[in-house]
């Protein structure tokens, strides 16, 4: 399994071939709200978290998500990683429980995916 960047838009069928390589009709990812970057593909959204911070994303602003994959796009994210926990911002959970932050995640997930 690889972590992808992506840089352009991929189309559903992309996205669910590279579900195949972990979890079928789960696609585990990180976005970088800041940049308006997403790391995707890998078996744990920290590996996501670090492909981005290697390429100059500040950890702070990158957060975990999961693409459920033959779910209505409106309804495809989910907002719960370990990633998400950020003690030095106050945040304890791994939900996502900010409105601002889903949003942003969710127009950088509708970028770059059909």
């Amino acid at each position: 399994m690889s972590v992808y960047i992506i840089d352009k838009r991929i189309s559903c069928e992309d996205l669910a071939k590279i579900a195949k390589e972990t979890f079928d009709q789960v696609v585990k990812g990180a976005a970088d709200i800041e940049e308006g970057r997403i790391a995707i593909g890998a078996e744990w959204h920290s590996e996501c978290q670090e492909a981005l911070v290697e390429q100059g994303s500040d950890g702070r602003n990158v957060w975990g998500f999961n693409i459920h994959l033959g779910q209505l796009k409106e309804n495809r994210l989910e907002f719960f990683s370990l990633i998400n926990i950020k003690p030095s911002l106050g945040i304890r959970d791994m939900e996502i429980k900010d409105e601002n932050i889903k949003q942003a995640i969710k127009a950088i997930v509708d970028k770059f995916i059909e």
